[in-house]
């Protein structure tokens, strides 16, 4: 058998440590154009920038994976992906991040945080799953805008659709709230009082109906003796003023999701 020249074996050891060195450059530039793009998107999360943070963090969940970039940049993007809790196709891409993360990452610290986002997501209220639930958070934006008409008609289509605890109780509330005349004495609020009535009936539980119980005592007692009132019309009114301080506790149904975000930002703190 030949031996290999001294110098040809020199050479071919040389080719070889330079081709590892060179493929060891490239994945250290890679890792750190991924991490310069996960730094730059928590910058801009910081400054409330969630358009392009968003941006980012999906370039870089595309890209190569990276454990302490990739975990992250997945962790992060699914919890932006859940936004306001209302849209099932967002609500469904978080998971599927978050069971990627879970996948690829088994021992990282963004997986055991996502574990808390994922039982969130799994107990999350049957209202953010339905297309009802996002009709009533476009009535309760329509609401918040001063625009009662468009709310008025998304309710109504709410509470003639098939009924949905938590959305068509609520719905039928807020329905019932908008439909009460501020002129007593030329109606009866039979409308009101149909749509109070079967809130009652249907939703006997729902804390809306515990809510309508002191408006429909009102309503009565409005019929009854107080039609031409002016003290009465005056309270009506703060029936009014009360269906906005609703719509402000209604905000409180998505802390949940704001702690989240809130507990990402103080872990990225004490880093």
């Amino acid at each position: 058998m030949r031996r290999m020249h001294p110098a040809i074996l020199v050479l071919a050891c040389t080719l070889c440590c330079s081709g590892c060195a060179s493929l060891s450059t490239t994945s250290f530039y890679a890792r750190y154009t991924q991490q310069q793009k996960l730094s730059r998107a928590v910058d801009l999360l910081g400054t409330g920038n969630t358009g392009q943070a968003t941006g980012l963090l999906a370039e870089v969940a595309a890209g190569k994976g990276f454990p302490g970039v990739t975990d992250e940049a997945l962790f992060r993007l699914a919890l932006l992906s859940v936004g306001d809790g209302t849209d099932p196709s967002r609500l469904q891409q978080a998971r599927q991040l978050l069971e990627r993360l879970k996948k690829e990452y088994p021992d990282s610290p963004w997986t055991a945080q996502g574990a808390s986002l994922t039982d969130f997501l799994t107990n999350i209220p049957k209202r953010y799953d339905l297309g009802r639930g996002k009709k009533l958070a476009e009535a309760l934006r329509a609401l918040r805008e001063g625009d009662a008409d468009t709310a008025a008609k998304l309710l109504d289509e709410i509470s003639r659709g098939k009924a949905a605890d938590g959305v068509t109780d609520e719905a039928l509330f807020r329905l019932a709230l908008l439909s009460i005349d501020t002129e007593p004495e030329r109606q009866q609020n039979s409308l009101t009082s149909n749509l109070l009535g079967r809130l009652e009936t249907e939703y006997p539980e729902s804390p809306w109906t515990l809510q309508a119980a002191g408006l429909s005592e009102l309503l009565e007692n409005l019929s009854q003796k107080f039609r031409n009132n002016q003290e009465m019309r005056r309270q009506i009114k703060s029936f009014k003023d009360m269906n906005q301080h609703l719509i402000r506790e209604n905000k409180e149904l998505r802390l949940n999701i704001e702690r989240l975000k809130n507990l990402d930002l103080e872990l990225e703190r004490k880093k």
